[in-house]
């Protein structure tokens, strides 16, 4: 899953440690990992929401580039008005209600 953070959504280490409330030392070695890497309970419920919002917009959007660009890339949903999703996950105080809240949204689309 780290390895989809830093590579397919161009997130630089920084950012990927803010989404996964750990520090970029460990999301360095969780990315260098020939494996899965052993993470915490906290991670591992971002790690789920992230899997989640990944593969929904994978069913959502047919363009693969798309997919990788979109959490970099601005967007006019309700949440982003806007803005990239993650220059709303930085805003936020709450990322875990924040990942919920777009995992939601984009279900909500899928789904209808």
């Amino acid at each position: 899953m780290v390895r989809i953070l830093l590579e397919r959504w161009g997130l630089s280490v920084p950012d990927a440690a803010l989404l996964l409330a750990s520090d970029p030392t460990a999301i360095e070695r969780w990315r260098d990992a020939a494996g899965e890497a052993a993470i915490g309970a906290e991670q591992s419920e971002r790690v789920a929401l992230i899997r989640s919002i990944y593969r929904t917009l994978s069913d959502l959007v047919p363009d693969q580039d798309a997919v990788d660009a979109w959490m970099t890339r601005r967007n006019d949903t309700q949440i982003c008005a806007g803005r990239a999703p993650i220059d709303v996950l930085r805003e936020r105080d709450d990322r875990v209600a924040c990942l919920r809240e777009i995992q939601r949204y984009l279900l909500g689309e899928l789904y209808g």
